[in-house]
This record gives structure tokens, sequence and C-alpha cells, in this order.
């Protein structure tokens, strides 16, 4: 990474200003790091733009638009200041290469990682359109190709431009090469429009070649608009996969499939992995180069907080030290998660007549395009209760003094990562010891940030005096790390600590660069402070349960090109597999989450159906779906303290099911908003309480036998591309947000 320039400025709002990362029409992209430690990608308007007033008032309702978009694969809004004398925005930092680049270096990408890669850019485009936005400029050069997937940038912008007096290069909405048909003809758009731009990038990484070629900008849209590509490069790929493409490249609107019709075609066309860099090697090296040099930059310096003219370059910055530290990357796996083939199968629709069921509550944003309709499901219904109640009283806030990566209680002890070191708290946030090193895995921290045990946090990440990666051992009481087993390999990524059995603690992580891609599960003897063993296999899959107790099977998914997926288990003690089911559809998720639990002495897990399963044989013993007339995806089943009850919620909304049969007892949805899993922290379970986050960067609580709502509450800091970290139990809850930390009684008094 260069440093920054002369002109370039020294610092952007809050942020310091560590590097630029790129520019085009309408500015520049920086690295910035905030006070607290947080790396996030700077956007600075070019200064002739900033004396628009009608670029301004665009750009700040552009703004305000792209925060409400989240998911795996966008680079969400974490700040903006459109009314500065030159306006900017921040988003998150995705470390990555430029799809455009990652072709460029080494060729057009396999089958595999095309279908990863044209998933995830529909799954992005849908959540871009439920936000209320079309993309209008998505092609290889806007597409970050990372270790968890491909991630969508610049979303909302070229509308921003829209309508300014800037008509030159770069104030031009689109991109000749990739805009649709109607863009080119400066027809009314849609969002389908933003899947031709997706067939267009897809024939790209596919060939290495743009599809209408090369020219000026009128030539390229002459051919957009009234030319079809060259099938003949698509020819090496398999038929699905050619057809998906050309069907999103058709001329009219009405013939392209909508992004949650092209996720659903790839899932039945199957995916060749089960877990680990979706990547070839060479391309996932340059993706860890790339987070390295980042990590490698150094901590921000004081500056004096006298910002420059808006149109004055600043003095240049003092060139930096650097400090290396540890580093591990982000990397998230596949897994086949449908329905169970075998057995019985209960399924209960949850039907929409009458206006009173759960088909019409919460439900996604549908296209502009009128969807047939079939004929109302035949098994019951169940009626959904409107989410509403009052908002929390804030009992305590506190500053953490830097960013939070995660929250853990053991205890009467409130554990609070930063981004290199831990603080421990009492349960009214006041400090007790720390800082301590120690560093948490950003997968776990989100989503399972360790487990304590008698007093023992076990945790993956960073931690002692050597500060090595590995599974680390803290005394809860006092933050000092009792001991730390590194990983056998030197080479694998630690992603969770995913159970405990006895002396047993089982982990589950990814093997980078592997061909096929594979992942492991390690089990560590906490007596010897040594491997037991590892398993590894495109099998094993980071979708990874380890029930409570001995006697029970570790349930793990994968899947593979062709085939269904499929779910296996593991022998605890040895590691060996058990008995597999297939899973058909053949369904994957790209999630840090592990999408299953352990209910009612049965295995149930998720996918476009909850299923439950017979630990022992694998039988399954109920199925429950909506019954909607499109596919639904669940979120991570959680389990009840007494196992009756699975909580799990979809885009109809928050659904309890009893876990002995599967039968819905209750569901409810927000009247604004909706409680589908993106990337908030998922559910959480204490006191009587259900708490679970909407879309709208609210978090609720909701009474577990009832479903109606207790209370909510707002972070007016907080928008909803910023992730709330919770820490629930002992009549209370946690939220961090940023450095802030506050804390709300368990019954929101």
């Amino acid at each position: 990474m260069e440093l920054s320039g002369a002109a370039d400025p020294r610092r952007v709002g809050p942020y310091v200003v560590l590097g630029p990362l790129g520019a085009g029409g309408m500015g520049k992209v920086f690295l910035g790091r905030s006070p607290g430690g947080r790396t996030v990608a700077v956007k600075v308007v070019r200064p002739e733009l900033a004396d628009d007033p009608v670029f301004r008032a665009r750009f700040g309702r552009e703004v305000a638009a792209a925060r409400r978009v989240s998911g795996a694969f966008t680079a969400p809004v974490v700040d903006a200041d459109p009314d500065a004398p030159v306006p900017w925005m921040a988003t998150a930092f995705v470390p990555g290469v430029p799809l455009s680049t990652a072709v460029a270096r080494h060729g057009a990408l396999p089958a595999p990682a095309l279908r990863m890669l044209v998933a995830g850019l529909a799954e992005a485009l849908g959540n871009v359109h439920a936000a209320g936005l079309i993309h209008r400029d998505l092609k290889p050069s806007n597409v970050l190709v990372a270790l968890d997937g491909p991630h969508v940038i610049d979303f909302g912008i070229s509308r921003a431009v829209e309508g300014t007096s800037h008509t030159r290069s770069g104030a031009v909405v689109g991109s000749p090469g990739y805009m649709s048909p109607e863009q080119a003809l400066e027809r009314l758009l849609t969002p389908i429009s933003d899947v031709f731009s997706l067939g267009a990038t897809a024939y790209f990484a596919a060939t290495g070649l743009p599809p209408f070629g090369t020219g000026n900008a009128a030539a390229l849209m002459f051919r957009v608009a009234g030319t079809e590509p060259d099938h003949a490069p698509l020819a090496g790929l398999d038929e699905p996969l050619r057809a998906l493409i050309l069907r999103c490249l058709a001329k009219d609107p009405a013939e392209r499939p909508e992004p949650a019709e092209v996720v659903e075609d790839i899932e039945r066309q199957g995916v060749d992995v089960a877990a680990g860099s979706w990547l070839p090697a060479p391309l996932t090296a340059d993706i860890m180069a790339v987070r390295a040099s980042t990590l490698t930059a150094p901590p921000p310096a004081p500056i004096p907080p006298t910002p420059p003219s808006p149109h004055t370059p600043p003095e240049p910055p003092t060139p930096p030290t650097t400090r290396t530290i540890g580093r591990r990357a982000l990397l998230v796996g596949v897994a086949g998660t449908v329905a169970v083939a075998g057995g019985v199968t209960a399924a209960v629709a949850l039907s929409d007549r009458g206006g009173g069921g759960v088909e019409n509550a919460g439900r996604e944003s549908e296209s502009v395009r009128p969807r047939p309709t079939g004929a109302p499901p035949a098994a019951p219904a169940v009626a959904t209760t409107p989410l509403t109640a009052p908002d929390a009283v804030v009992r305590r806030m506190r500053d953490l003094g830097e960013a939070c990566a995660g929250l853990v209680l053991g205890g009467d002890v409130l554990i609070a990562f930063g981004l290199f070191d831990a603080n421990g708290l009492d349960l009214d946030a006041k400090a007790r010891w720390g800082p301590t090193t120690a560093r948490i895995e950003p997968v776990s921290a989100k989503h399972r940030p360790g487990i304590v045990r008698n007093g023992v946090l076990y945790f993956c990440g960073a931690g002692g005096s050597a500060y090595i990666d590995g599974l680390h051992a803290m005394d809860v009481s006092t933050g000092r790390v009792l001991w730390s087993v590194a990983e056998p390999t030197g080479g694998r990524l630690l992603r969770v600590v995913a159970g405990i059995l006895g002396d047993t603690v089982i982990v589950s992580g990814d093997i980078p660069g592997a061909t096929p891609m594979r992942s492991f599960v390690w089990a560590v003897d906490t007596r010897r402070r040594a491997t037991l063993w590892q398993e590894t296999g495109t099998d094993v899959a980071a979708v990874l349960l380890v029930p409570p107790t001995t006697e029970s099977m570790i349930l793990a998914a994968g899947g593979g090109i062709g085939r269904d997926g499929e779910v296996v288990v593991l022998d605890p003690a040895t590691g060996r597999r058990g008995w597999r089911n297939p899973v058909p559809g053949g369904s994957f998720g790209i999630s840090g989450r592990r999408r299953a639990c352990f209910a009612g002495g049965s295995y149930v897990y998720t996918g476009s159906s909850v299923t439950a399963v017979d630990p022992l044989d694998g039988r399954q013993r109920w199925t429950f779906r909506t019954g909607r007339d499109r596919v639904d995806t669940f979120g991570e089943p959680v389990a009840s303290p007494d196992g009756r009850t699975v909580y799990v919620t979809c885009a109809v909304g928050l659904i309890a099911l009893d876990a002995a049969t599967g039968a819905p007892k209750w569901a409810t949805a927000p009247q604004e908003g909706s409680l589908r899993e993106s990337d908030s922290a998922g559910i959480r379970i204490a006191d009587g309480n259900v708490y679970v986050a909407d879309d709208r960067a609210n978090l609720w609580a909701v009474d577990a036998e009832t479903g109606k709502g207790r209370w909510k509450y707002s972070d007016p800091t907080q928008d909803a591309t910023n992730v709330l970290l919770t820490a629930v139990g002992g009549g209370r809850v946690w939220g961090a947000n940023r450095t802030s930390l506050v804390v709300v009684a368990a019954s929101g008094a």
C-alpha cells in the first residue's frame, strides 16, 4: 500500500488516512483508521462535485438509503458526512482484490468459484434492492473478491450523480460495457437492470473477456442495446451455468431471472466445495497479502483537530513506522442444509388466507414483475403477531475507548474484546481487570465468541505473552491467559470453538488454498494441552454442532457438484465418520453461522427448511417449511434452555417451533423492517426472553413463551450496517456498538 501523497488529506472526519486505495470519476478512496482502531475505506468526493447543491442533496439521500443495505456480500456504510465542505462516506474495509484485477492476473475463474461468485453477487443485489436502491454500476472493478466471498461496492452512488450538472466522464450513470440495454437507451430502470450487469460481470469472470468487446462508449452502448455477446467463449462451461449467464444477459428485462432465482438456480446446480477457500490458491495468496498489508499499517498518530480548507491541499503526513501484528484471514465455508431424505416429513405450511397468516408478515421485498401464485397450502396455518414493544430504559452506558470486537459473559464477569486486547467488566460494566493481550477471531466474535466452562474461557484467536494463533484458555476472573495450544500445522485457519465434551475442546477451521477445498475439525485435550486428533475433508464443513453430552456425535454438513449436500456425524473420541444423510436440493450458505442446534433429543438444522433428525441413525423426525410460493432461507436455529422449543428467523419473521414435532407455537414480525437474518449477531436466549435484531438496527426482547414483545432498544448512533454485539444473562443485556457499551435490564425497565 503506497503512502498518502502531498495532495491527500491526513484526516477525513474522525478517520486518520493511512494511504490511497484508488480513484475514480467521483473522487478518491483512502484506507482510514478510527481512533478505536477500526479500518475503513473512506471515499472523498471531488471538490468540484461538492460545489453542486443538487449533487449534495442527492448524495445525502443516497447515503441514507445505502445505510440500510446489509448482507454478507456488500461493503456496508459505517459513517458519512454528506454536509461536510467536501462530502465523504466510510464503508467497511474488505481485504480483497477487484475482480477485474483478479482475472487479469490469474485468468478466468474455474466453474466452482464462478458459481460462488454469481450466487454471492445475486444475494448482494437482493439486499441492495430490498433497501430501495438500484446499483446501476455493477462491473468487475466494483466487485471485491475476498476470502469470505464476493463483495459489491459503490452501491447507490451512481444514483447520487444522476441529475447533476456534470456530464463528463466519471459523472455518467453506469459503465457502457456492463450497463443494461434499457440503461444504455436511457429508459426507465427497474431493479432487474442490475441482473443484466450481473450477467455481464459473470461473462467476464468466466472468459476473461468483456461481453461486448472494447471501444468507445458510444460503440459499446450500441452493442449492448442491439447485439448479442459472443457465445463461443462460454462453450467450456456446463450447460446449466452457461444458460444462467445468458438468461441474465437477455435484452428483454422480463426474460431475466430475479436475484433470488439466480441463487436458487445455482443451488440446484450444486457446488463442489464443502468449506475452505472458494478461490484458486494463487488468488487466495494475493488476498492474504492484501490483508497483511493493512494489518501492518501503523496505528493512527495524534493529529491536531484543525480541518484543512475544502479546496486547499493539506500538509503531507509524516512517513509512518511499521508495526507487524499476528494475523488471521476471515474464511467462510459452504454447506448443504435443506431437508434430509428418508423418514416421515411433517411439513407445516404457513398460509396467508384471510391475511392473518405468517405469509404476509415481514415478507421480503418482491420484484417489480408479478409472480404467479399457486393454490393456498392445505396444511394448518399459524397467525402472526405484530411485534410491538415500548422502548427499553438504558441503565448504564460506557465508553470502551476502542472498537469492541466481541462480548463474552462468564459468571459475574463480562469480557469485552478489542482489536488486540481484552478487558474484564462487572455486570454493571465497571472495570475489573485489563487490558490483557488477547485477540478473538473475527468470525467467532460476531456469532460464537467462545465458551466458558468452570471459570475458564476457551476461544480462538491470539493471546498470551507470545501472542500465538491457536486455542486459548483464559481465567475469566483475572483475564490471565492460562495456556495456549497452537494449531499443529501452522497453516490452517481457526474459526470457532464449536463445543466442549468432557475434557475435550472441539474447534472447527478451514484450509486455505486446498484443492479440492477442505475444512478440518481439531480436538484438544485440556488436561494434557495437546492435540487428540484432527479430521479433514471436503465433507467436513463449518456447520459444526457439538451437543452437550459425550454420548452424542458431532454434526457437520457438506455437499458437492452434481450431487446433493449431506449431513455427516463424527465420533467425538476419534473423529471417524459415522452415518450420512443426503440433503436434497443442494442448498448452500456462506456464513460464519452454525445453522444447527440440539433440541428435544434431535439435531435440528436449517436451509430452505428446518429439519430434525435422530442423532443415532440420522432418521428424519420432522421438517418445517413456510409453504410460501418461493424458497425461504432460514437463519441459525437456537434451542430453548429446556430443549423443548426451537427459535428461528426467516423472511416471514421470528418463529417458535415445538422441538418434538416441528409444529409452530407462535410467529411474530415487526410492522416495519424484517427479522430476517443478515449480518446481525443472531438469536440470544436468557431470562425468559428471546433477543433478536431487525434490519432497522433495533434489538427486540420477545417473551419466549408467548411471542409478545417486551421491549426494544435502538441506539441512535447505530444503523443497520453496524452489528450490535450482545451478551445476555444474569438479568441483563449488554450491547456494544463500535466503542459504546450499554446495559439494559432483562425487564427493559
